[in-house]
Order: structure tokens, then C-alpha cells, then sequence
């Protein structure tokens, strides 16, 4: 079960950073998503994705906060993934 709530906090900050991107990309600024938002979603759980949404979205790489925390998460994550939700 929490298997599951892992891979959709996942899935949902994937789609968190790419609606962000769209939104900076479009000069929508008004209705961006907060990086405290994009960063939370990521504590949770939803680093490993948001990492590769980073990639995927070329979102977030110039912000020093983000390229040091984003991997940080991920990497404990997936650690914890492999120790007691696999």
C-alpha cells in the first residue's frame, strides 16, 4: 500500500515541475507553482521523479537550492524504497 502512495507523490511532483515550466514558459508568473511547493512534494517522497523532471523539463537546474536538495532527496528515497517498501 504504501508502495503505491510512494509512486503517486511521485508521479503528482513529475507533474508539479512540468505545469511549473509550463507556466514560467508561458510568462504566466501569477500562477506558478511555489518552489516551497515543488521542494515539500519532494520531502515527501516525490524527489526521485523531481529529479528527473528537472531533466526532462530543463527546470530548476540554474538554482543552487535545488541542485543540491532535489539529488540529496532522491537518493534517500530510494533508499528508503529499497529498505522497506520493496
Amino acid at each position: 500500500m504504501l508502495k503505491y502512495l510512494f509512486y503517486g507523490i511521485n508521479v503528482i511532483c513529475f507533474l508539479a515541475f512540468g505545469f511549473d515550466k509550463f507556466k514560467a514558459a508561458s510568462g504566466d508568473y501569477k500562477h506558478r507553482t511555489p518552489e516551497k511547493v515543488l521542494l515539500g512534494l519532494s520531502l515527501i517522497g516525490g524527489a526521485p521523479l523531481g529529479v528527473v523532471s528537472m531533466l526532462v523539463f530543463r527546470h530548476k537546474t540554474q538554482k543552487i537550492k535545488f541542485l543540491t536538495l532535489m539529488p540529496t532527496m532522491a537518493v534517500l528515497w530510494l533508499f528508503i524504497y529499497k529498505k522497506y517498501l520493496m
